[in-house]
């Protein structure tokens, strides 16, 4: 908790950016910022990547409107989300692995 404490008394400021979709879920990124009031200083609190299921009136999973990305930031934020998603699979395949040879 000591990093929150270090945020008391700042501004935050909080900036998102979608990333990627596909099929029912989409990425965005948030970067957060703190703004010592005092000194006006900005400094990069945290980031984060959140992925969010997209649900219809029924709750169940919908197919996304479809994004394209055009400009190259957003080009290089799809292929870094694609990245993030691919480690992250490689992840869970190794998990999964290391857990059945334990049986």
């Amino acid at each position: 908790m000591a990093h929150l404490h270090a945020l008391q008394g700042n501004f935050l400021e909080a900036r998102s950016e979608y990333r990627r979709a596909r099929s029912t879920l989409e990425d965005l990124g948030v970067k957060v910022l703190a703004e010592a009031p005092m000194t006006g200083e900005v400094r990069h609190a945290c980031t984060a990547y959140l992925t969010f299921v997209h649900l219809g009136s029924d709750m169940r999973p919908q197919p996304c409107r479809p994004f394209v990305p055009e400009t190259p930031v957003e080009r290089r934020r799809w292929h870094e989300a694609l990245e993030r998603r691919e480690r992250r699979l490689e992840r869970v395949k190794q998990i999964r692995t290391s857990m059945n040879k334990g049986r």
